[in-house]
């Protein structure tokens, strides 16, 4: 698995369980959609330093095993609730939302779909939550987790085609024949 593959998946794993939400990436540039919505952050990757390393189909494919922490900042409209005198205010849910999606991780379907991924996720320390008054009136339901991710990262030679198709090339690095087809300023060669 590349981090590329490993994002999507967390992506698609975080878009499984909240379904309503808007569930993006933090690092790209656009406007902030308005709760319910997500945003995730996957931070720096640290790898083993020896690989193991094993051939499959006749190229040589290394393993890292590789940590990455995952952070989880969702923001909810929160809960109505009418009041006696008829008003409606809103019950913050954001923390109990996201220790949901905590809790979920250790659910059977949850689990094998992890595996199958070759990824292990844990909650890092606890679900804080960060809610914010806005503007001195509105308040921002709002909570934040840290994800352990462990996973497998594999790598092939990205080079290996390349010295294939070299090995015609002659030993010194230049071709044996160059024929020049325009004798203008700007030189046009053609391999033979």
């Amino acid at each position: 698995m590349t981090t590329l593959q490993l994002k999507l998946c967390l992506l698609r794993l975080v878009k499984r369980h909240f379904k309503s939400y808007d569930v993006r990436w933090a690092n790209v540039k656009y406007v902030k959609p308005s709760p319910p919505c997500i945003f995730l952050k996957l931070g720096s990757v640290s790898m083993s330093t020896h690989a193991v390393t094993k051939v499959i189909d006749g190229a040589e494919v290394k393993s890292y095993a590789s940590t990455a922490m995952l952070e989880i900042n969702l923001y909810s409209p929160g809960m109505p609730e009418q009041t006696e005198g008829g008003a409606v205010q809103y019950q913050n849910t954001a923390v109990d939302e996201l220790t949901g999606f905590c809790i979920s991780l250790d659910y059977p379907s949850t689990e094998a779909l992890l595996f199958d991924w070759g990824v292990q996720m844990l909650l890092e320390n606890r679900v804080l939550d960060v809610t914010a008054i806005l503007d001195g009136i509105e308040p921002e339901y709002r909570a934040m987790a840290e994800l352990r991710i462990d996973f497998t990262q594999t790598v092939t030679d990205p080079y290996a085609q390349e010295e294939q198709a070299t090995d015609d090339i002659d030993a010194t690095g230049w071709f044996e024949d160059v024929e020049i087809t325009d004798e203008s300023e700007d030189y046009q060669w053609q391999a033979p």
